[in-house]
């Protein structure tokens, strides 16, 4: 006698672009990567399953808190893993709160998450003023500026 499991995977068609998708979103915000929190072993090797970042500039919604905890994929949950962000650098995020749709046993209702449903993240350049989107692979700088517009 044998047994069946079944997984599921991350199943998703791309959303749009960042200036479309994250207005849907419950927080954007532009930030820096502080750094990495918790850990998952995986073949001898350890991936980030959680952040700390610092908020630099609230776009959308409202925070009480300077620093937020976001948190990334396990596998299965239509996430970027976390090495995506680099500690130390900046960028604007489309957040989600985790709210009642915990995943990962230590994430709590004020922790926040990144889909990887769509262009919900781009690196900032803090001397240039500019984000560098990568949607569809296709490379495009948009200055702070037309980023800021959208949400004022």
């Amino acid at each position: 006698m044998f047994t069946v499991s079944l997984i599921f995977a991350c199943s998703c068609d791309p959303n749009g672009n960042f200036s479309k998708v994250a207005p849907k979103t419950n927080l954007v915000v532009l930030v820096k990567i502080n750094k990495y929190l918790t850990f998952q072993e995986f073949e001898n090797d350890k991936i980030p399953m959680s952040m700390e970042v610092e908020i630099i500039e609230i776009l959308k919604g409202k925070i009480q808190n300077k620093k937020i905890i976001v948190w990334g994929d396990n596998g299965i949950l239509c996430r970027p893993y976390l090495t995506t962000f680099n500690e130390g650098e900046y960028y604007f995020l489309a957040l989600y709160s985790t709210g009642n749709m915990m995943r990962q046993k230590e994430e709590k209702k004020t922790h926040y998450f990144v889909s990887v449903c769509g262009e919900y993240w781009m690196k900032a350049n803090m001397d240039k003023k500019i984000a560098l989107s990568n949607y569809m692979d296709k490379k495009k700088q948009i200055s702070f500026n037309k980023i800021l517009r959208q949400f004022k």
